[in-house]
């Protein structure tokens, strides 16, 4: 496997640890201020920006309460590993 394959299936990984980081430390109100917090915002916004727009448009109003972002983007990850790796 080349090194290149590997790094992004290490990329993938961490941006999956570090999603799941900000969505466990969204829900304590108190760590939402925090350096390490913002940080996480900063790293996951990129990704998880443009995917909570396409989520808006295409589902009903009574869903815009909850972020599915977090989620489409862990599953967006975990299935783009499972085809680099298949592909191997």
């Amino acid at each position: 496997m080349s090194i290149i394959l590997i790094g992004v299936l290490y990329l993938f990984r961490i941006l999956e640890v570090v999603i799941l980081a900000r969505c466990i430390m969204s829900f304590l109100p108190g760590l939402r201020e925090t350096p390490v917090f913002k940080f996480l915002l900063w790293l996951t916004e990129p990704v998880l920006s443009p995917l909570r727009s396409l989520l808006s448009k295409h589902l009903p109003e009574n869903f815009s309460k909850v972020d599915f972002s977090p989620i489409a983007a862990y599953l967006i990850l975990i299935i783009l590993r499972a085809l680099i790796t298949g592909f191997l």
